[in-house]
């Protein structure tokens, strides 16, 4: 999943656990029981049968792996890669973007709704599962813009064959449409200088692993 798909995500899952090494591999178990605690009532109403509408919405929502207060001084921010359900589980691998101190999770606790008080944060001092209601890495990179890696952007190229100018208006078009979503567009027109070697720069972008070739 892009950092990009995440950015426009209004819920994030934030999931804490008292098991001190959980958010060092890439799978975990979270027991039914905690599911969707600290979560608001009409969010619990809609995800606590976990159809497979259910499982695929929750699954595409950025996450926040947290340890319970006073075992590790960070936590991580990620998503869901694959979720399952069992009878008294619920199980899901997942991937880690990068971490987050534990200090700026609490000082951010009104802005990501997490449970607290004016004397310690309630929520983060119980093993659960809750959904919020909060565009995560928006709030994180409005307190912090370096808490966020920043996402790289996207590139492709685009091949085409010159034999009318009717398809160079659609491929213009096209480049018009792309680079107005913030991507970067390599095509003949704009990336091909006079002089430059056309079987270089073939090979060149075709051996390139960060450009989608379409």
């Amino acid at each position: 999943m892009h950092l990009r798909e995440l950015r426009n995500i209004k819920f994030y899952n934030l999931i804490v656990t008292s098991d001190d090494t959980a958010w060092e591999v890439d799978k975990y178990e979270m027991d039914k029981s905690r599911f969707l605690e600290y979560t608001n009532p009409d969010i619990r109403a809609k995800y606590i049968h976990l159809n497979d509408k259910a499982l695929e919405d929750i699954s595409k929502f950025p996450c926040l792996f947290l340890y319970e207060l006073d075992r590790k001084n960070y936590g991580y921010i990620g998503y869901i890669t694959k979720i399952k359900e069992r009878t008294k589980k619920i199980g899901f691998k997942f991937e880690k973007i990068t971490s987050i101190p534990i200090d700026d999770v609490i000082k951010l606790a009104f802005e990501l709704d997490i449970d607290s008080n004016s004397k310690y944060i309630t929520e983060l001092n119980r093993t659960h599962w809750a959904i919020k209601e909060v565009n995560l890495l928006q709030e994180l990179e409005e307190y912090n813009n370096d808490l966020v890696p920043a996402s790289p952007k996207i590139k492709v190229f685009i091949s085409y064959s010159w034999g009318s100018i009717e398809t160079r208006e659609k491929v213009q078009n096209l480049v018009e449409q792309l680079e107005s979503d913030d991507i970067d567009v390599i095509y003949d027109k704009k990336s091909l200088h006079l002089g430059n070697d056309i079987t270089f720069f073939m090979e060149k972008l075709s051996n390139d692993p960060t450009i989608k070739k379409f």
